[in-house]
């Protein structure tokens, strides 16, 4: 899985820099405006129990659990519900109270990066798609037949295999 790409600012969706010169302020940053913008999600479907789904791919994860831990209210927690697709890290109900389900390809590139998806993914049936629960933390997790035959492909938010869950979920 190991693919060259050029640390350019245009390859890096999240920041207008190269990954290297990005900081753990930039990061912090970022998570703190995805808190926001989940917080006015949630008044836009009202104060008196409206829900917001959001739905976190790969680095997102990351952004979604630091959102979570740091910045947003066990309140306003509770009416998130969180999709990952191929997250870099999972998410569990110790960060978020409603639904959650996290979503992996068989092939997954960042099963080698996330512990406990990887080893959930071992007592996943051999199928086209297999529901695990991790119950220390009682979270769902979504183990998808990789469609394409490629990490990368399958990797892909719009690809053919999170492109099932999206429908899914929908």
């Amino acid at each position: 899985y190991n693919m060259p790409q050029e640390d350019t600012p245009e390859s890096n969706m999240f920041f207008d820099k190269k990954w290297e010169d990005v900081t753990d302020t930039d990061i912090k940053d970022l998570a703190k405006k995805l808190a926001e913008h989940l917080r006015e999600s949630l008044k836009l479907v009202r104060e008196d129990g409206g829900r917001v789904l959001h739905i976190a791919h790969s680095g997102g994860a990351i952004l979604t659990y630091l959102a979570a831990k740091y910045h947003l209210t066990f309140s306003e927690k509770s009416r998130i519900d969180v999709i990952t697709l191929g997250g870099s890290r999972s998410i569990t109900h110790k960060y978020f109270r409603g639904r959650l389900h996290n979503y992996y390809s068989r092939n997954d590139p960042l099963l080698m990066v996330d512990s406990r998806a990887s080893r959930l993914l071992k007592r996943a049936k051999n199928s086209s798609f297999a529901m695990v629960q991790d119950t220390k933390h009682n979270t769902t997790f979504v183990y998808l037949e990789a469609i394409a035959k490629d990490p990368l492909f399958d990797h892909g938010m719009y690809g053919p295999t999170y492109r099932k869950a999206l429908q899914w979920e929908a």
